[in-house]
């Protein structure tokens, strides 16, 4: 409520003449724990969803140089808008890994359109490859 007269004026001057620590608008904070474990857990799901979608779209590939790979990770690379998909190649393939990174690299836009048919996302992660060898066990 503004002062009616001078007086009150120059009474409510005097009084925010002097800054206090307290002075300002309140600061409103942020719940980052909450938000941020949100954001955390449906990456995660993000995640575990491409990778049963890849798991098993290379599972159904009749293709001989895909038959032995297997999907061991999907991670976020930095965020959710990229991810990194760690797939293992056992000693015995007879293909080498450079090659196999060409393939799964040229196929990776057909993954993704795989992916876009069973995830709910307005945008499609893109994917980028890690294999490693895998070690058999005895």
């Amino acid at each position: 409520m503004a002062p009616k007269n001078s007086r009150e004026r120059t009474e409510a001057l005097s009084l925010c003449a002097d800054l206090h620590p307290d002075d300002g608008p309140p600061t409103r904070r942020r719940k980052e724990s909450h938000d941020d474990r949100s954001d955390e857990r449906k990456t995660m799901q993000l995640c575990a969803q491409v990778r049963r979608s890849l798991h098993d779209m290379i599972s159904a590939r009749s293709s001989s140089l895909l038959d032995e790979l297997m999907v061991e990770a999907v991670e976020p690379n930095p965020n959710a808008s990229r991810l990194r998909v760690v797939i293992s190649v056992p000693p015995s393939c007879a293909h080498p890994i450079p090659s196999l990174h060409q393939r799964l690299t040229a196929m990776a836009g057909l993954m993704r359109a795989e992916i876009a048919s069973q995830i709910n996302r307005k945008r499609v992660p893109l994917l980028t490859f890690e294999l490693i060898p895998r070690e058999e066990d005895a």
